[in-house]
């Protein structure tokens, strides 16, 4: 059928060359003809042929005219345009060729000629097409990929990078300027700077990517900062066992990992306070008993009870007495190093550990804590007082076994002795002298 031809347009002055060409062609293409360069420009205008025979030799407007106005319009650059002339001299068809014609035939021409020679510009047109489409598509589908990618040569030039890359990097990554760069000089100059490289995640991306090819393939998750996280994947490129060059992929796992970290964090804290809770308190106290043995550096507990904190409850109300809470939380762990961890240990009652401490730190400690949370103003003007017993690794006697427990008990103690005798003070384990707040 007559729509499924192709369309071949003839522009040439003469209509006997016209009669002569169409006569040959008619029985396989859709034949189309105009005899000047101005009335070809308007059937361009509305009509798109798939190939154009041209005439060099024409009034007005010549073939080198044309075809200089077909090629400088994007509309119809992509249609081949094949000379069909008289002018048989090299430097005519050179001039043709320079202007973007994709062939030259002379004439006296021959039909068969002509035919062979339009069918394979028309193959020609139908295989770039294609590889058009499939890099068109190829171009969606990267571009479509949630994750960054950068493709490399096996010379390590970057030919290819998505846009997700920025997406991911933001204006760490340039992606206008990055192809052609080496994919080490991307890693060093992009990306080493701002992640720690002195994790083994990022020493094993950094040894495939600076000693390429040594490695098959390589995975991980590196952290660009707090908050965000990315896993990394990369894998030689090979066809026929033959390495072409190599691929790298970033997934944005921040939003997992965080999930990850708040649920974590969740699990070791109060809800209320926010402090550490107890169940954590026995995994930390456990780490640092042993890095005092270890060490040899003397580790202190601190056991902390709000006074009355009952009364304030039955007299306010428990809101109020969650305030309290609070507030003495918030006292303490401003009052300690960032070395000592902070616990609600149950109820109204803390526990501080402090690694690498000495007594007079300890005392130090205890007395910043009552001294501050003396001076807290919570609502109702309700003043807060606190008792603390400490107790240390010092402490324990030669008849206590060398344990956390034995610890804890001996802070415990000295606890309950500074509530004994008058509270809003602190007692250290084996001391019975009282030491107040000043």
């Amino acid at each position: 059928m007559l729509e499924n031809k192709a369309q071949i347009f003839i522009v040439d002055d003469s209509p006997i060359n016209i009669n002569f060409l169409g006569s040959a062609l008619e029985d396989d293409y859709d034949i189309r003809a105009s005899t000047s360069g101005k009335d070809a420009l308007l059937f361009l205008e509305e009509n798109t042929p798939d190939l154009i025979l041209l005439d060099v030799m024409m009034p007005n407007m010549d073939g080198y005219q044309l075809i200089k106005k077909i090629k400088n319009n994007n509309k119809y650059i992509n249609i081949p345009v094949i000379f069909v002339t008289s002018l048989d001299d090299s430097s005519s068809e050179l001039k043709g060729f320079k202007l973007g014609a994709v062939d030259y035939i002379t004439k006296p021409i021959s039909p068969e000629l002509v035919k062979i020679r339009i069918k394979n510009h028309l193959l020609l047109k139908q295989q770039h097409q294609q590889i058009f489409k499939q890099h068109t598509l190829f171009e969606s589908v990267f571009e479509a990929i949630s994750d960054g990618v950068i493709v490399y040569d096996e010379e390590n030039r970057v030919t290819a990078i998505n846009s997700n890359m920025t997406n991911l990097w933001g204006n760490i990554i340039d992606t206008d300027g990055v192809v052609g760069k080496l994919i080490q000089d991307v890693f060093t100059d992009d990306l080493l700077p701002v992640i720690d490289h002195d994790k083994e995640d990022i020493r094993a991306l950094s040894r495939y990517i600076m000693e390429p090819l040594t490695v098959s393939t390589v995975d991980g998750i590196i952290a660009l900062d707090d908050e965000k996280y990315y896993h990394y994947f990369g894998a030689p490129l090979e066809r026929e066992d033959v390495t072409q060059g190599g691929v790298l992929c970033f997934k944005d796992l921040s939003k997992e990992i965080n999930l990850q970290k708040s649920l974590e964090d969740m699990a070791i804290r109060d809800e209320l306070t926010s402090l550490y809770n107890r169940r954590y308190f026995n995994t930390i106290a456990e780490r640092e008993m042993f890095n005092s043995k270890r060490y040899g550096t003397m580790l202190g507990v601190l056991m902390v009870d709000i006074d009355y904190f009952k009364k304030v409850n039955d007299t306010w109300g428990h809101s109020i007495g969650d305030a309290v809470l609070v507030a003495v939380a918030k006292t303490m762990n401003e009052q300690i190093r960032n070395v000592d961890f902070c616990f609600r240990y149950g109820g109204e009652e803390f526990i501080i550990l402090l690694p690498n401490i000495t007594e007079s730190g300890l005392i130090d400690a205890g007395k910043r804590i009552m001294r501050n949370i003396k001076m807290l103003k919570i609502e109702k003007d309700i003043q807060v007082t606190v008792s603390i017993g400490g107790s240390s690794t010092e402490s324990l006697s030669s008849n206590d076994r060398d344990t956390m427990d034995n610890v804890v008990n001996l802070a415990d103690d000295a606890l309950y002795s500074a509530k004994g005798n008058g509270r809003d003070r602190m007692y250290l384990a084996g001391n019975n002298q009282a030491i107040i707040n000043n």
